[in-house]
């Protein structure tokens, strides 16, 4: 509620595999959030939070404002 999301779904979303700069393999059986009505920033900033709360190094992020797909980190 704090974002003010219109919308959003948890499941393994992902068809492919992705790899980090890290090595870190992200494929069908990584854990996806998806989030609808927000702006860019405003997704990258829930992507580094998401990090910090689940102790993840990178989360892997796809804006559907643009199609951008970019690796996040907490930093």
């Amino acid at each position: 509620q704090k974002h003010n999301l219109l919308g959003w779904t948890i499941g393994k979303f992902l068809s492919g595999r992705y790899t980090a700069k890290n090595g870190k393999p992200f494929g069908e059986n990584s854990l996806s959030v998806e989030l609808v009505g927000i702006d860019s920033k405003t997704l990258q900033n829930i992507a580094e939070e998401l990090c910090e709360a689940f102790q993840q190094e990178t989360v892997l992020v796809k804006d559907y404002n643009d199609g951008s797909i970019m690796f996040v980190n907490n930093d």
